[in-house]
């Protein structure tokens, strides 16, 4: 993609509809609801079963959409569809009745976040090959500022000292908040330095528009879920609500480009992945996964505790590690489906 001096390189990764409801409605949405839980507490746990049930639930179900909206994609993921989960569940059931839920809690926050910072960045990677110059290509300095700040502001968080989250017990990792005032101040020297680099690059048409924006929703998110927002769980609310939608939304960009145009003969739901149907698509996905996790409650109902968080903590941890699996962005197949092999 070669810009002339006079054209500006916008670099979508779909539409500019697309692009601007990924790069800055959800996070504008997530921000607001993590503010509005600070302002009226009373809202929040509103806030957070509006966020389970229309996009929690929902974008793990997602995976299995990537996973098996054919036969074929079935066949190539049979391992991670049928045996991973039992293996999850297993070191899941292990790791609770040998240890505790807390051990659980903490493992669940904490893979969390890097879950949640691994797949931003496999979307800022994608959003810096459609810049379509070698320039914009992440380099060794952009992937350790991607984590850094995510990091040094999760660490924040913790030298709060909050020992519960979304009301289960969690260990975090000490931090003295003087210290952490200081790595908060280098880091933002280091990351100032870093983003006159990249200031830089845009105004010379080297990154993309979509590309600078994105990493500045990305910084921005974290900042505020985890270091400008002092209450762990409204901070969370924020980040949550914000991957949760990203990820549906690019699981929908990669069915719709993959099946979109495909032949309904070959599979009657294919139509569902016609880009126009868009509202039929994010309604049976709500549906399944309504009915997935409703059911769930309603056949764990009565049982101990450690019944339900062994299958929500399975579904979860499962998600993790496919998703580390199936979104490696230099396989040329996936590159192709989502339209950016430049």
């Amino acid at each position: 993609m070669s810009t002339s001096a006079s054209t500006v390189n916008f670099g979508y990764l779909r539409s500019p509809a697309f692009d601007i409801v990924f790069i800055l409605l959800i996070p504008a949405v997530a921000i607001l609801a993590g503010f509005f839980s600070h302002l009226d507490p009373q809202y929040f746990e509103l806030i957070l079963t509006l966020d389970l049930w229309l996009l929690g639930y929902h974008h793990v179900i997602s995976t299995y959409t990537r996973l098996a909206f054919d036969r074929d994609a079935f066949d190539n993921q049979k391992f991670l569809i049928v045996y991973l989960p039992l293996l999850v569940a297993l070191s899941v059931g292990v790791i609770t009745w040998t240890v505790g839920l807390t051990a659980i809690a903490t493992i669940y926050l904490h893979w969390q976040w890097y879950h949640y910072t691994r797949q931003s960045e496999g979307i800022s990677k994608a959003y810096s090959i459609k810049s379509g110059s070698d320039t914009s290509k992440q380099t060794p300095f952009d992937r350790i500022m991607f984590y850094l700040v995510p990091a040094v502001c999760f660490l924040d968080m913790s030298s709060n000292g909050e020992q519960q989250f979304l009301g289960m017990s969690i260990w975090v990792v000490p931090v003295n908040s003087t210290l952490i005032e200081w790595v908060l101040l280098g880091t933002a020297v280091v990351f100032s330095y870093w983003l006159i680099i990249k200031t830089k690059l845009l105004s010379q048409k080297e990154i993309s528009v979509s590309y600078y924006a994105y990493l500045m929703s990305h910084y921005s998110i974290y900042f505020i879920a985890y270091a400008y927002i002092d209450n762990i769980n409204y901070g969370w609310i924020v980040i949550n609500i914000w991957h949760n939608a990203q990820y549906i939304a690019f699981v929908w960009l990669y069915n719709t480009n993959k099946y979109g145009k495909l032949e309904e003969s070959k599979n009657p739901l294919l139509f569902l992945a016609r880009p126009k149907n868009i509202v039929l698509y994010l309604s049976a996905c709500l549906a399944i996964s309504s009915v997935v996790y409703m059911g769930i409650n309603t056949l764990l109902a009565g049982f101990p505790v450690f019944m339900l968080v062994l299958v929500y903590q399975t579904l979860n941890f499962h998600h993790y590690i496919v998703d580390s699996q199936i979104w490696k962005l230099r396989k040329k197949p996936l590159l192709n489906t989502l339209k950016i092999d430049t």
